[in-house]
């Protein structure tokens, strides 16, 4: 997905920028699998035009964030900073419904999910972590089922419902990509991806396993 980083000359100003990353998993509609919708939603502060500058904030300014999974129902989670909530498709009536109010992701689970076609471009460190959860170790709840998509969203909302990992593993020749600060074009991946996925899972209070802060607060 290509998205040109400049405003058109003359944005007038809104109190509310959106972004949307509108079929995450796009390779998986050739094969009729799962796909879904990611969105961000920052307060614009300037009185005046609007410029790239004013939309590549931090993470932890969204004011708003969630994803719509396109499954057996077609579901919508959203965080506006006090708890996540889920709502489900009605086809009947045409609205979304409350499903699960304050969704609390488990401390525990048992799944993890990786694209581990990368594995041999992962850090060291990585390979051992994921090896790791792949031993068998009953005291610890391992071995971990790896579970992978190739859907953002889904894969989320699966461990956001049953617990478990998720990884967004740096490749270990792309250091300036997976350094602390997002470059172009992948500060606007981070918008309205990553980040916009980052606080369903913080605000359901889960953790990651990272050297590095929490994604949504990168800049």
């Amino acid at each position: 997905l290509h998205v040109d980083s400049q405003l058109p000359a003359g944005t007038r100003r809104r109190n509310y920028a959106l972004f949307l990353d509108p079929l995450d998993g796009s390779s998986n509609v050739d094969v009729n699998a799962v796909v879904g919708s990611i969105f961000s939603v920052h307060r614009v502060a300037r009185q005046c035009e609007v410029s790239d500058a004013d939309l590549l904030r931090r993470g932890d300014d969204q004011v708003a964030a969630g994803y719509v999974l396109y499954g057996p129902s077609t579901v919508l989670v959203y965080t506006n900073g006090a708890g996540v909530h889920q709502f489900t498709l009605d086809p009947g009536i045409g609205e979304f419904v409350l499903s699960a109010g304050s969704l609390q992701m488990p401390e525990r689970g048992k799944v993890y999910s990786a694209n581990e076609g990368n594995y041999l471009k992962w850090s060291s460190g990585m390979q051992r972590f994921v090896d790791y959860l792949r031993t068998k170790d009953p005291p610890t709840g391992r071995p971990y089922s790896s579970r992978y998509s190739g859907c953002l969203v889904a894969d989320v909302h699966r461990l956001l419902t049953v617990g478990g990992v998720y990884l967004i593993l740096p490749k270990a020749q792309s250091r300036r990509e997976n350094s602390g600060s997002c470059t172009r074009p992948r500060r606007w991946h981070c918008l309205w991806n990553k980040r916009a996925a980052a606080p369903a899972r913080e605000r359901s209070e889960s953790r990651r396993f990272s050297p590095r802060p929490y994604i949504s607060g990168c800049r």
